[in-house]
């Protein structure tokens, strides 16, 4: 399960406040002093690659597969992704294209928004831009970044028909970023959340399970 989403950036009330409204509402003692975040376009943080299929004709990029290969039906509700429902061989690995362990990956056709971080090296399909070789920017933070404003990449998509945000459009949206410091200390904090929200949800889900054994075992079986 994700974090909770961070509270919106403080609205701007004319051209003076412009400054003030990259500041956020909440802050770490140590980066109060820090002044505002610098907006920055995503391709001046990071390479973006634009996944693709290998022919699904030759059999021999998927037979014993070894590389994940990532579609949206494998970016869900996880942060991170280890494991996909098909993966590439090396001749598939070589036939798509290479994303390297550690790129964020961002849904951009249809289901707009959808992001996880890919933890090994591997391939993604043309559905997803991937953010890889990072420069001044944290991937985790940006994952979060992301979930933040999802809505800002729905609205760039547009409306009507099947909603697609393209290379170029994905590259030049602007987002505000604090330096690298204070980046990794947000990260840390909701990635922390993450880990208690999936510890409670796991409790939650054995507790319905022995509630679902109790009654099965409390009450006598339907008469046939």
């Amino acid at each position: 399960p994700k974090a909770r989403k961070f509270q919106g950036w403080k609205g701007m009330s004319g051209k003076s406040d412009k400054k003030k409204s990259l500041v956020p509402r909440l802050r770490f003692p140590e980066f109060r002093e820090a002044g505002a975040w610098e907006v920055k376009r995503l391709a001046e943080i990071g390479e973006i690659v634009t996944g693709t299929t290998p022919s699904t004709k030759k059999a021999e990029y998927y037979e014993d597969g070894i590389h994940l290969w990532v579609t949206p039906t494998d970016i869900g509700e996880e942060k991170d992704i280890t494991e996909t429902k098909i993966k590439l061989s090396e001749e598939g690995l070589q036939a798509g294209r290479f994303v390297s362990r550690n790129s964020l990956l961002v849904t951009c056709i249809a289901s707009i928004g959808k992001n996880a971080i890919l933890r090994m090296d591997g391939s993604c399909n043309q559905q997803i831009n991937a953010i890889t070789r990072f420069q001044g920017a944290c991937v985790d933070f940006l994952y979060y970044l992301i979930e933040r404003n999802t809505p800002v990449l729905l609205n760039t998509a547009g409306q009507g028909g099947m909603a697609i945000l393209n290379k170029n459009d994905f590259s030049n949206l602007r987002f505000p970023f604090p330096a690298l410091r204070e980046q990794q200390k947000i990260a840390h904090c909701l990635s922390s959340l993450d880990e208690v929200i999936g510890l409670e949800s796991h409790k939650l889900d054995a507790l319905k399970n022995l509630k679902k054994g109790l009654m099965q075992k409390l009450f006598p079986q339907e008469v046939a």
